[in-house]
């Protein structure tokens, strides 16, 4: 049975997040990659960093699988099926839906602004390898929307040098709260910002009011 023109975006591999419920009520969430194998029928697979989550989905249990892409959140409604020894999942699709995301915070357009970025290791508190350039496409009080070219997963904390015209370089960390990959194939991810001082929020709140 052929899938829904909807689903056919998960005949590539496509970066989600996954939520469930244990027996005992508990909440599961992790993120991972999902791709289609034959409809109803898709294969999620999940870093080990996530593999303790994963772990505690039981077989039949429901699982919502979302991924957001062009501003819309495709949301697929699944069971799990089976737990294969490499820590993947077969989910059967059972309904899907999408909506368009809706934002609360006020954002403005970067006009050229630009990061640089690099992620942490939580567990080493230290930064992984050399600063990564990102385009910031628009800038809030509280946050950004940056291009990115490479995968980062949601709940990542980088450390982020933004560079905004007239207003200069503010140092800060950031959390990445949402990835999403557009129709061209751009990846992009809304940050959170997190330890940023009162001259950093000065040069943001400027930097928004001026723009």
């Amino acid at each position: 049975m052929p899938s829904p023109i909807a689903l056919n975006i998960f005949q590539e591999p496509q970066p989600v997040t996954a939520y469930s419920l244990t027996g005992c009520g508990e909440k599961v969430q992790a993120y991972g990659v999902v791709q289609m194998t034959e409809y109803p029928y898709i294969q999620a697979q999940f870093p080990q960093s996530n593999l303790n989550e994963v772990k505690k989905i039981e077989r039949g249990a429901k699982v919502l699988v979302c991924l957001e892409i062009d501003h819309t959140v495709m949301t697929l409604y699944t069971r799990m099926v089976e737990a294969t020894d490499y820590g993947a999942l077969v989910l059967k699709i059972e309904e899907y839906d999408c909506k368009k995301q809706r934002r609360i915070a006020t954002r403005v357009p970067s006009q050229g602004a630009w990061a640089e970025y690099r992620q942490l290791e939580e567990q080493a508190s230290r930064f992984q390898g050399e600063k990564n350039r990102a385009e910031i496409l628009n800038i809030s009080k509280t946050g950004l929307l940056m291009r990115l070219n490479e995968v980062v997963e949601p709940n990542q904390r980088v450390e982020l040098a933004l560079h905004l015209w007239e207003i200069g370089l503010i140092n800060c960390l950031g959390r990445v709260v949402r990835l999403a990959l557009q129709r061209s194939g751009e990846i992009e991810a809304a940050v959170q910002f997190e330890d940023l001082n009162d001259s950093g929020q000065a040069g943001i709140d400027k930097y928004f009011a001026e723009t």
